[in-house]
């Protein structure tokens, strides 16, 4: 969808649809036909407003100019802080309680994480030794 004006013409004619197969089962997927529902849902949903907020999410990055992705940067975690947070805006219990949560809840994520930053850091070392391959004899 391009526009909200194509997306005004889309919804109605996707109500109908998802109306006949709550109604009529055809694909199959659902455990039972679903007539009561069916025939609850108004020919006006969804809201379109609603749908553009999930489409078109407003956030400061789509209003403002001083945010930019090439801002970002990874930083490094400050594990000690980040146990601070989990243990005083969760209810983990006791130390060992939250150290088996920290490890099963976050670890992944901040092993996954590192990895990047492992594979962000091979990639510029790659491309500076490619240029210096090329700056120091002109060709590789």
């Amino acid at each position: 969808m391009e526009s909200t004006h194509e997306l005004r013409e889309y919804l109605p004619v996707w109500c109908d649809e998802l109306k006949i197969e709550l109604q009529d089962n055809t694909q199959g997927k659902l455990r039972r036909r679903q007539p009561a529902i069916a025939s609850r849902l108004s020919s006006h949903f969804p809201d379109i407003e609603t749908v553009l907020q999930y489409a078109k999410p407003y956030s400061s990055a789509s209003t403002s100019s001083s945010i930019h992705a090439s801002r970002w940067a990874l930083r490094n975690i400050n594990t000690s802080k980040l146990v601070k947070l989990c243990e005083n805006a969760f209810s983990w219990g006791t130390a060992t309680g939250i150290a088996k949560k920290f490890i099963r809840v976050i670890w992944s994520g901040m092993l996954f994480r590192t990895l990047l930053q492992v594979r962000s850091y091979c990639s510029l070392r790659s491309q500076l030794l490619i240029y210096i391959l090329v700056d120091s004899s002109g060709d590789i």
